[in-house]
């Protein structure tokens, strides 16, 4: 007795393999595609990155201070650098962003601008690095914060004498 696979055998045999022919042809082009989808979708998002020029949220934990390395804990006392080509420099007190412009950036045109606002100066405020100053943003924070730490409130140009 002969056991051979009739017509329609050999037709189900031929439907598997084109099937397993089609399967790898579509994973090819699927495995290409989603490789340059992947650079497509990075480059989509550096660019859209690279069009934001202004300051950044500081992220208190995550962060490190750009002079000291130190985390960020307390965001009264932080404070950023932009430069003009939009890279932004995170600092966790006014002491190391004044030690870093002065060691770092011999041109002041390669400031676009420093970001805090107001500060208050006082003993019993305890800065990361002892500047003992905080930043407000607005001056009614500074009227508040006022009535429980006696101090003197300052602009960037009293501290960056």
């Amino acid at each position: 007795a002969d056991s051979v696979p009739d017509i329609g055998g050999w037709i189900l045999f031929a439907s598997g393999v084109m099937a397993l022919v089609a399967s790898i042809i579509e994973w090819r082009v699927v495995k290409k595609m989603k490789a340059g989808m992947a650079v497509l979708v990075m480059l989509s998002l550096f660019l859209l990155n690279a069009c934001n020029h202004g300051p950044k949220p500081l992220q208190m934990g995550k962060d490190l201070c750009e002079h000291c390395k130190m985390t960020l804990t307390d965001s009264r006392f932080g404070a950023e650098i932009i430069t003009q080509k939009g890279k932004v420099f995170i600092f966790d007190d006014v002491v190391c962003l004044k030690a870093y412009k002065q060691n770092n950036f011999k041109d002041p045109g390669d400031i676009k601008e420093i970001v805090f606002v107001f500060f208050l100066k006082s003993e019993a405020l305890k800065s990361p690095m002892g500047s003992n100053i905080a930043a407000f943003e607005t001056i009614q924070e500074i009227e508040k914060v006022s009535a429980d730490f006696t101090g003197e409130s300052l602009l960037w140009t009293d501290i960056d004498k």
